[in-house]
């Protein structure tokens, strides 16, 4: 029985680390991804524990907030009605919670935070290897070696099949390993960096100060621009934790290596314009070709468009789209993309995590968000205080609450500050 829920338990773990890898394809299940899809079954034995041994729910704020996205929806119904997307609400709801037991009640049953390490680096160093497989591929032999099999449809993203890459690199090369674009690479990467510079629990099996240079030097090959600021942020607040143990010798020579870095780096962004496109110019110019202003900017914009009432409720989640085409709301930042044919495409549902909340659930939802967040930060230190750090800047970036970013970061916090509590009541 321990041998096959052993077994069990390296099953799960293992689906979750490759989750963010295989999430952009479909499974056979309608609206359900082929990450997901193997770790429905997990869930319902998870459940079936949970409800027969009556056990507590340990993370009360992350219910209530979910709780009050549901509650504020199907209040906001009552203001909008007809023009209420009551399909793609229920859709996104049923992700929502289904991420929420995943993180809160299945991991607690099946996942195993020593062997997810394992697991998620040797992922890491293989996925960044390919990224620099590319590299070559496109530079030395002009070629550009896929991102993506033709061989499994892709979950509702029609538009990337169309996509000339050929023509894209053509304006800037921007490899991306074998994920959809190179910020989605960049946010699976970033605990990799994390783990090789801080402690999981007591263990410091996983540090290792050769692979972070490793992870780091990948990530800012991606030209992602949250990719190069979020790796210096991380390696700042490694060695603002360092100086109290390191000699003036040693604080000397990382400061100045990372001087060097730094005014390397500004060099780069002002004479090379791949760089500059990359990083500071995406949000001083902005492109055609990336969305870093609909991510950043135009989700405040949209708030601050709402009528007080709506500001305090919401629009109602997953109901944006409805609500800004019916209320005619336009922003700066309205255009998504063009076409090759010159033709406008917006998406007026995406956004980056904490405009949307506020946006659909309104300030009441996210007074419980970041209460339940501030929850997490009591109990974190070393590597999940560190990536609830880099979390949290992500979702003022891009849309991951309800994407495999949120459940790797979650899982992996939630399993580290498990693991140290385990490990002080053994001590």
């Amino acid at each position: 029985m321990k041998d096959n829920n052993r077994k069990l338990k390296i099953l799960y773990t293992f689906f979750i680390c490759i989750l963010p890898l295989i999430h952009h394809y479909s499974s056979p299940l309608p609206n359900i991804t082929l990450g997901e899809i193997g770790l429905l079954a997990f869930t319902g034995l998870a459940l079936v524990k949970f409800f027969v041994s009556q056990s507590k729910f340990n993370e009360p704020l992350y219910l209530m907030f979910v709780c009050s996205m549901i509650f504020v929806s199907l209040l906001t119904v009552f203001f909008q009605y007809p023009s209420y997307n009551f399909s793609a609400v229920a859709s996104l709801f049923m992700r929502l919670f289904f991420y929420l037991v995943l993180i809160t009640i299945t991991a607690r049953y099946y996942f195993d935070a020593k062997m997810a390490i394992k697991i998620y680096m040797t992922i890491a160093i293989g996925v960044s290897s390919y990224l620099y497989v590319q590299i070559f591929s496109f530079y030395v032999l002009g070629q550009v070696a896929p991102s993506v099999t033709s061989l499994i449809p892709l979950y509702n993203n029609p538009a990337y099949e169309m996509i000339n890459f050929e023509r894209v690199y053509a304006h800037l090369f921007r490899p991306q390993s074998i994920f959809l674009e190179p910020g989605v690479f960049a946010q699976y990467l970033f605990p990799a960096v994390i783990l090789s510079l801080f402690k999981f629990g007591s263990q410091t099996d996983s540090i290792n100060y050769k692979r972070a240079v490793f992870f780091s030097i990948t990530l800012v090959a991606t030209l992602s621009a949250q990719a190069m600021f979020i790796t210096i942020l991380i390696w700042l607040i490694w060695l603002t934790s360092q100086l109290k143990t390191m000699n003036v010798r040693k604080v000397t020579l990382i400061s100045s290596s990372l001087i060097v870095f730094l005014i390397t780096f500004s060099i780069l962004i002002t004479t090379n314009e791949s760089f500059h496109k990359a990083t500071i110019g995406r949000f001083i110019e902005g492109t055609t070709y990336d969305s870093t202003e609909v991510r950043v900017y135009r989700g405040f914009q949209v708030y601050n468009e709402l009528d007080p009432l709506f500001k305090v409720i919401g629009v109602g989640f997953g109901n944006i789209t409805e609500f800004v085409t019916s209320n005619n709301i336009t922003t700066e930042s309205d255009l998504y993309g063009v076409t090759s044919t010159g033709e406008k495409q917006y998406n007026y549902e995406y956004m980056n995590s904490i405009a949307y909340i506020l946006v659909t659930g309104g300030i009441l939802s996210f007074v419980i968000f970041v209460l339940f967040l501030s929850s997490i930060f009591k109990k974190s230190k070393d590597f999940s205080f560190v990536a609830l750090i880099v979390l949290i800047i992500m979702c003022f970036y891009g849309g991951i609450l309800i994407s495999p970013t949120w459940i790797i970061f979650m899982t992996f916090i939630f399993g580290e500050i498990k693991l140290r509590e385990s490990e002080l009541l053994r001590a």
